[in-house]
């Protein structure tokens, strides 16, 4: 069923994942394993706030951060358009070269402190691409999880 209503979702505008986090979080009243499939891409701070308050309110807590291939090797050569998925019509022309740099080490900075901060509040957190099928990552997670005891 969950499957199926995931599949009839369409994609909206701009989300604030740590304001859904905070939502999700005052309807969920009884201790609850959390299963949270994202990019992540949010304000850091904000989203670690929300996610220490499920963990606060003592809820298991897995986060599968899923990015794109191009995301984590930004393979760009050629002067690139990119374009928003979620604000429409919003587009950028920019010149790869120039961008690598800093674009590199402010995602590598972001993982990072995404997945130490995770660690650190008993989170269980991997990064997955979306060049990898989703059965066998997610399998390879809860595999890891189960050998660590937390089935």
């Amino acid at each position: 069923q969950l499957i199926g209503m995931l599949e009839q979702c369409k994609p909206g505008g701009e989300t604030s994942l740590a304001t859904v986090l905070q939502q999700v979080l005052s309807r969920v009243k009884r201790r609850s394993l959390i299963v949270l499939v994202s990019d992540c891409f949010d304000d850091l701070d904000a989203l670690l706030s929300a996610l220490r308050r499920f963990r606060h309110a003592r809820h298991d807590v897995l986060l599968l951060q899923v990015v794109a291939p191009e995301e984590e090797t930004f393979p760009f050569r050629n002067p690139t358009q990119f374009r928003s998925l979620e604000q429409s019509g919003h587009r950028l022309l920019v010149d790869p070269h120039r961008l690598r740099k800093i674009y590199r080490k402010q995602y590598e900075e972001f993982c990072t402190s995404l997945s130490s901060h995770c660690g650190g509040l008993g989170i269980d957190y991997t990064k997955v691409t979306t060049a990898d099928p989703y059965h066998v990552a997610l399998g390879s997670f809860l595999a890891a999880r189960t050998r660590r005891g937390k089935a």
